[in-house]
């Protein structure tokens, strides 16, 4: 069954770095554009959890883009630039994690 853009839809918003505490909750009229702030205007994964809640159906951050990269997403797609700090911070995180799974294919 297709996914149905304009049904109303909820954001809500977690920090990662303090234990899970709740940063934010926005409701909108349409999914579509829900996907729009969470794809466009929050901070980028791994910054924020964020989660949608439509209808009865839970949505990750994930699930979220890729509703956002689908052909059948009914809203203009606007651009995202990436901050530089974040593209940095991105770039550190992918080697550290890159650097820890080499240590434990070493262990084994």
């Amino acid at each position: 069954m297709p996914f149905d853009y304009s049904l109303p839809a909820e954001i809500f918003m977690q920090d990662r770095k303090r234990r899970g505490r709740p940063v934010g909750y926005r409701r909108f009229r349409t999914a579509a554009e829900a996907i729009r702030f969470a794809v466009e205007e929050l901070p980028p994964y791994p910054a924020l959890e964020t989660w949608m809640n439509v209808a009865d159906e839970h949505f990750d951050v994930h699930a979220i883009r890729r509703l956002y990269n689908s052909s059948e997403y009914t809203l203009p797609r606007r651009p995202r630039q990436p901050m530089l700090r974040n593209a940095e911070s991105y770039d550190r995180l992918s080697r550290r994690a890159e650097e820890r799974q080499a240590a434990v294919r070493g262990r084994t």
